[in-house]
């Protein structure tokens, strides 16, 4: 028994080997039926079937991209047959016109080219009215008519002459932008056919066979080159409403596969950054040498690194959020299509309205400019991500922000723009500001004057913080004089003041405070 089934298994092998050897492949079409795109690369799934006699056979999936992790590669497979080996490989194409992008550019090509030929007709059609209209004129100048009869012949010539010409300016001006286009099409699929090897991806399964049939392939791979970032558009229609969100996805991919409606996942995972935890390593402490930094001698001077859709008709009425383990899915049942380009393409995944406490925010000692914050606490249900945000405040742009959720706990902070009907001015107390000798000491005297004012035609809370300095060494001692009810941090030295104003309300706040210090020292306050 043992040696029966050691034939058949060499048999297979000499038939596997006859098969490659000889070139017996066989193309499997398939198509994507869904893709998951990360925020660093996406998973595509592909179907395809084909029908298999009895034996050994190699199916190859052509014309996937270059670019496939071979790790991520998974077939499933359902007939009467068994996987015996998956293989991945580069299939340098000699013809440029397999190539994926190049075949949609032909296709957009033969659409604009029917259209030129559609318009050419068109333009043949009212040449010909026109010269019977021509014809028709001379014969009727030759007829005696009366003066009406003739007039009217005329009134009837110079309508339907200026109709006829009209209808020749709009065709010619269509002609001339679809030559354009065509042009700009013709210039891409040159330059993509300069290319002498295109290529692509492969994927060879290799199968046996008990009888023949239908043979049914799930085909499944990672591609890095495809991302998503989010994007939202923030409204504040007015401050004592909620605040509405849209979370917008710009999606794009270089895969060389053409996405053609197909159903679009987007996930927050990223598998790109891997997936090992961290550990922790045995953690010495030595004395730092002392370095030279542009001349100034110092102890380990530290370098600090910095890393580089509206209501109805849009995405988010097919789009589904799902919660797995560690991430979450935004299922956008919407076929979508997109081709393989460098260029972004924005869908809107949510349309969000949230409880909002606003206030209004100015720091005068660095911008007169006041900004309308939102302070949002039912945020983390909405599987925000950092991204940039778009403002609109009552239906005006505003500029653009920050969402940043990397350091946010229960409430979420949203700065919506500068709202320049609120007024504040920061001015110096020139008759308190002065310098004066106490013994071996010297003491300045430094006052601020602080005015808000309320334009708008509702009250609006806001907030100013301003600061005094704070001393390092005991030789530096300061004083607050006068803070006008603000709230002092001592640690940090910054001074808060909280004030509700009503419509053309102005309130006034002063900041004073001294400094005693060395008078062989110099310090600078200002």
């Amino acid at each position: 028994m043992k040696t029966k089934i050691q034939y058949v298994f060499i048999a297979a092998l000499l038939l596997l080997w006859t098969n490659i050897a000889s070139g017996n492949e066989t193309t499997v079409p398939s198509k994507i039926k869904h893709i998951t795109v990360f925020l660093k690369g996406a998973q595509i799934v592909r179907k395809g079937s084909v029908n298999i006699t009895t034996g050994t056979h190699i199916l190859v999936f052509r014309s996937l991209s270059s670019d496939i992790r071979e790790g991520s590669i998974q077939v499933e497979g359902k007939g009467n047959f068994t996987i015996l080996s998956v293989k991945h490989r580069t299939n340098f194409m000699n013809n440029p016109e397999e190539n994926p992008e190049l075949q949609a550019l032909q296709k957009k090509l033969d659409a604009y080219n029917r259209s030129k030929e559609d318009l050419s007709i068109k333009m043949q059609v009212v040449k010909s009215q026109e010269s019977m209209l021509e014809k028709n004129q001379t014969v009727t100048g030759q007829n005696g008519l009366s003066v009406t009869a003739l007039n009217n012949a005329m009134e009837f010539y110079r309508k339907k002459m200026t109709e006829l010409m009209t209808s020749q300016l709009g065709i010619n001006r269509k002609l001339q932008e679809l030559e354009k286009k065509i042009k700009q099409v013709k210039m891409q699929m040159k330059d993509l056919s300069k290319k002498k090897k295109m290529a692509t991806g492969e994927v060879a399964v290799t199968i046996v066979a008990d009888k023949p049939g239908l043979a049914v392939f799930t085909l499944s791979y990672y591609v890095p080159g495809a991302s998503w970032r989010p994007e939202y558009d923030v409204r504040v229609d007015d401050i004592t409403k909620e605040i509405k969100i849209d979370y917008k996805a710009f999606i794009k991919q270089t895969t060389g596969e053409i996405w053609d409606k197909v159903p679009v996942t987007l996930s927050t995972g990223n598998p790109a950054i891997g997936g090992n935890k961290p550990e922790l390593y045995p953690w010495y402490l030595d004395f730092k040498p002392e370095v030279i930094y542009k001349g100034v001698r110092s102890k380990g001077m530290p370098v600090r690194a910095e890393m580089s859709l509206p209501p109805s008709g849009t995405a988010a009425s097919y789009t589904k959020t799902i919660q797995k383990q560690t991430t979450t899915e935004f299922s956008i049942t919407l076929p979508w299509t997109l081709l393989p380009e460098n260029r972004e393409e924005a869908v809107t995944i949510k349309h969000i309205t949230l409880p909002a406490v606003y206030a209004y925010y100015v720091v005068p000692k660095l911008s007169r400019d006041v900004f309308l914050t939102a302070s949002v606490t039912e945020w983390k249900k909405q599987d925000f991500l950092s991204g940039k945000m778009n403002l609109f405040l009552e239906g005006r742009y505003t500029g653009t922000a920050y969402l940043d959720v990397s350091g946010a706990r229960d409430t979420l902070r949203l700065t919506l723009g500068r709202d320049k009907r609120i007024k504040v001015e920061r001015r110096k107390i020139e008759d308190v500001t002065k310098k004066q000798m106490l013994g071996n000491n010297f003491r300045e005297t430094h006052g601020w004057k602080i005015t808000a004012l309320n334009t708008k035609r509702v009250p609006v809370h806001l907030i100013i913080e301003d600061q005094i300095p704070v001393s390092k060494r005991k030789e530096i001692v300061v004083e607050p004089l006068e803070l006008t009810g603000a709230h002092l941090n001592a640690v940090t030295g910054k001074v808060t003041w909280e004030v509700t104003l009503k419509p053309e309300q102005s309130a006034s706040f002063v900041l004073k405070f001294s400094v005693k210090y060395p008078k062989n020292e110099i310090i600078n306050i200002d």
